[in-house]
Order: structure tokens, then sequence, then C-alpha cells
């Protein structure tokens, strides 16, 4: 029988069908990005493109795991590093207590960007924080994934496939 299971599971891979990955594609903002097939999405929610939520794990979950996208026109371009300093600044202002920070390069398709991580403890809970953000044109596209600091290990393989999945046309 588990032989079974993990050969349908093969051909659904091999066909393009993954039952644990959804693709979400936005038209408005021309772009896509596989998130888990268990988690809910919202759009527009708090000037949102998309938040995708994990499920709640019981009554002592204290939070819900996320990724969000959030797209911007600017009035005019601005080069990535410029945005990309902008937004760990704004980080720093807003969050008291950053620590354990780290940052990187990181492509959707073709398109480079900048993601940055850090830690920070907001309302008693414990986060940790990739932000990474790119740009086209005068579009820029932030994706941020924030989760339990103690539960980050179990979602940093969603975090990674979102992040790393993102494609903007």
């Amino acid at each position: 029988m588990l032989k079974k299971i993990l050969i349908l599971l093969i051909c659904l891979s091999l066909a393009g069908c993954n039952p644990f990955w959804r693709k979400y594609n936005n038209k408005e903002y021309k772009f896509t990005l596989l998130i888990p097939s268990s988690w809910e999405e919202e759009e527009g929610v708090d000037k949102t493109a998309v938040i995708a939520m994990s499920p709640l794990r019981g009554k002592a979950d204290r939070y819900r795991e996320n990724v969000t996208v959030v797209v911007n026109e600017l009035p005019e371009e601005v080069p990535l590093v410029n945005l990309f300093e902008m937004n760990k600044d704004e980080f720093q202002k807003s969050l008291a207590g950053i620590y354990d920070t780290d940052e990187g390069d990181v492509f959707a398709g073709m398109i480079p960007g900048r993601w940055y991580s850090f830690n920070s403890k907001v309302r008693e809970i414990n986060l940790k924080v990739i932000s990474a953000i790119w740009v086209k044109g005068k579009k820029v596209y932030v994706v941020t994934c924030i989760g339990q600091l103690e539960e980050y290990p179990r979602y940093q393989r969603a975090f990674d496939k979102a992040l790393h999945s993102l494609r903007i046309r």
C-alpha cells in the first residue's frame, strides 16, 4: 500500500501536480509563488497583495506563521540597494531589540533581489522574520515570512520555497 502511495505521489509530481504545494497566481500584480496546500490565503489584507497563513495547531498555538507579499508602484525607478536599505531601516525603527541579523541575495527567476533576516520579540512572542525585496521597473515586491522563533525549523522549508518560487512577469 505504501509503495502505491509513493508511486502516485511521484507521478503527480512528474505531471506538475503536488499535493503539498499550490501555485498562487496574482494577475493584478503579475506574480506567482508556491505556498503550502494546507495554508489559508487572503488577498488585500492590511495593504498586502496576499497573506498565506499556516493552520492553527491547537488551542495552545499563539501565532499563525505566515508569508505576505506587498507590491507597491513608485513614481520613479529606484535602485534595489536603496530600497533594500530603506526596508532594513524601517524594520530597525519599528521593532525594538532586533538580533541575529543576516542578509544575502535571492532571485525571482532572473530578477535579482536581497533578503534580510532577524529575530525580535513582539508582544511576548519571539519571532524570526525573513524579508526579501525585488524591483521590476517602478514596481517593488516585498515577500516577508514570519514565524515563532521556537517553531521556525518546522516552517523553514515552506518559507524558503515561497521565497525562491516567486516569479514576476
